[in-house]
């Protein structure tokens, strides 16, 4: 099972931080600027994963490229694929308008 996040090092330079993760049974670190680890600690927070965990299953899918890349695409993707706050108020005033039938 993958452990938890050993070691933090921030980079004031760049505004990037590096975790050291195990995955695998080995450690490895992640260099990320700190919106995308913002990010994606929102996403694992939300499927009610640890951020090693996260890490892990993303480092298990991917196909190519390094992991922080990796990481990145899937934040984007994650992002792109989120409703807006706009889209979720219009289908949730349609709902009470039609007595609890959205029209979608």
């Amino acid at each position: 099972m993958p452990q938890q996040t050993i070691g933090t090092r921030f980079n004031h330079h760049a505004a990037c931080t590096s975790l050291l993760i195990v995955i695998a049974g080995h450690k490895t670190s992640v260099s990320l600027e700190n919106a995308f680890w913002s990010g994606l600690k929102e996403i694992a927070q939300s499927r009610h994963m640890t951020l090693s965990n996260m890490v892990c299953d993303i480092d298990s899918r991917r196909q190519e490229g390094n992991l922080s890349s990796a990481i990145r695409l899937f934040v984007l993707d994650n992002l792109r694929n989120k409703p807006s706050r706009y889209v979720i108020d219009r289908v949730i005033e349609d709902i009470i308008r039609n007595n609890g039938k959205a029209h979608i």
